[in-house]
């Protein structure tokens, strides 16, 4: 899977209200955290990734008692798991 930096600057200016980081999971996937592990609409998102054959899957981190539910998204090749 190819992430580059062209990539990263479309995601910041479809969301400019959010800090984003880019960080990975325990299984090597790519994650993005949205501000405090907000919640956000994955439209555009997932047209930006569209194009590499990427898709952002959303992931609850943790249930917080105090700010809520936490969010960041893993993202994953489109074909990953597909009955070819």
């Amino acid at each position: 899977m190819r992430f580059n930096i062209q990539k990263s600057m479309l995601i910041q200016a479809a969301y400019p209200n959010y800090d984003i980081e880019i960080g990975a999971d325990k299984g090597g996937n790519l994650t993005l955290r949205f501000g405090y592990w907000k919640a956000i609409d994955t439209t555009q998102l997932n047209k930006i990734l569209y194009t590499d054959n990427l898709e952002a899957e959303i992931s609850l981190v943790d249930d917080d008692p105090e700010c809520g539910d936490l969010y960041n998204y893993t993202i994953k090749n489109r074909y990953d798991n597909a009955n070819c």
